[in-house]
């Protein structure tokens, strides 16, 4: 698997406490979860728009989109709201993590909680 060769030359290289984590399709699969945030952030509360848009998307193994970042940017551009780091800040600050059932996204969460558990 591409992980663990990635992780042990990472390893081998002196990081020993690598860790590798392949993301697919993408990050933003994580935004596409069943939450009433999503479509107030990313769609302006555009409940009909976003809920049209995430039924026409193709669909990945996950039944997410095939194609998060480009559903994200569509919303977006549509609504006219830049994409900017403070979309994530508010994505991030109201959407619970908990329902994501991404593999790759819930291992990279795994990870990090490790590496920085609460105090």
């Amino acid at each position: 698997m591409l992980e663990e060769r990635v992780k042990r030359e990472l390893q081998q290289s002196g990081w020993q406490n690598a860790e590798a984590v392949i993301l697919d399709p993408e990050l933003e699969v994580w935004v596409f979860v069943d939450s009433p945030h999503v479509p107030q952030v990313i769609a302006d509360g555009d409940e009909q728009l976003y809920s049209q848009k995430l039924t026409h998307a193709e669909k990945s193994r996950l039944n997410k989109p095939a194609r998060p970042k480009e559903l994200m940017e569509a919303l977006l551009r549509e609504k006219r709201i830049p994409r900017s780091s403070s979309l994530y800040l508010k994505l991030a600050q109201k959407v619970s993590l908990s329902n994501c059932s991404d593999p790759a996204f819930l291992k990279l969460r795994q990870i990090l909680q490790e590496w920085f558990p609460p105090r």
